[in-house]
């Protein structure tokens, strides 16, 4: 059975991070390491309107990792935007882990139970699309009087060459 560690992140707003989807994300990693067949041996949580440069919890996650390495197997978070903001110190912690294979997981694409995704689309989107659905079906009746105009003429010279052999 792996080992692991997790960590979620709230959103951030306005240079602050909030509480407001950590339950969700602890619940989602929690299912998929029951599911994974994955102990979770700690869980480190950075919420609670913390300045992102503050992330006191990540720092106790990276000196968790530092102490116990050959304790843990394996990093699950729900998407590597909330693992850490600053692609260079992403990169030097999954090196460092891989040093110690410490595998790192995503769980981005997970979806407990096979249960269907709510998908939401923001108004400025839902108008693009409106357009382009219209843009797409005024092509589509053009492409449609082309073909009934290249039918008739088709038709047309089908029927010339008809006459010109009965003659």
């Amino acid at each position: 059975m792996k080992r692991a560690i997790i960590y979620t992140s709230g959103e951030s707003k306005g240079g602050l991070r909030s509480a407001k989807n950590v339950q969700e994300q602890f619940n989602l990693l929690n299912c998929f390491c029951t599911e994974n067949g994955i102990q979770i041996q700690a869980v480190f949580e950075d919420s609670n309107n913390e300045r992102l440069t503050d992330r006191t919890e990540f720092k106790h996650l990276l000196e968790y990792v530092l102490e116990m390495k050959q304790q843990i197997d394996c990093c699950v978070f729900t998407s590597w935007d909330k693992f850490s903001v600053d692609p260079l110190e992403t990169q030097t912690i999954k090196e460092q882990f891989e040093l110690w294979e410490i595998e790192m997981i995503a769980t981005q694409n997970y979806n407990p139970n096979n249960q269907p995704k709510k998908i939401t689309i923001q108004k400025r989107t839902r108008d693009r699309i409106g357009k382009l659905s219209a843009l797409i079906l005024i092509d589509f009746e053009w492409l449609q009087k082309q073909e009934r105009t290249f039918s008739r003429s088709k038709q047309s010279m089908i029927d010339k060459t008809r006459a010109r052999l009965e003659r």
